[in-house]
């Protein structure tokens, strides 16, 4: 998992700065993923927004060390990679709250 150097750039003031901000200034974090770890485009890439949204309940959760809530999201593991993603995420978080699920 790349996350751990992404972090890094984000903590050097690279990337995500004004999310870096926000998650320090938060006590507890929601992150309301509106169903969108699903693979919804032609070339079989999951949406970015679902990448992103499991990006930041992992820095919110194991680099922060806030109390961390995923919510609202359909899960479609179509993908081994999304799926490697999710279990090394899902694990940390305090909850992670599926709207529904998707297997094919």
């Amino acid at each position: 998992m790349e996350y751990d150097s992404f972090w890094k750039r984000m903590v050097n003031g690279e990337i995500l700065t004004y999310e870096f901000n926000l998650l320090n200034q938060a006590d507890e974090i929601y992150i309301s993923s509106e169903g969108s770890i699903v693979n919804s485009t032609p070339n079989k890439r999951y949406r970015r927004s679902g990448r992103y949204n499991l990006f930041m309940s992992w820095v919110a959760k194991k680099k922060l060390k806030k109390p961390t809530y995923l919510i609202n999201h359909t899960y479609d593991p179509k993908n081994t990679k999304i799926d490697e993603i999710a279990k090394n995420v899902y694990p940390f978080l305090d909850k992670a709250l599926l709207r529904e699920t998707i297997i094919r």
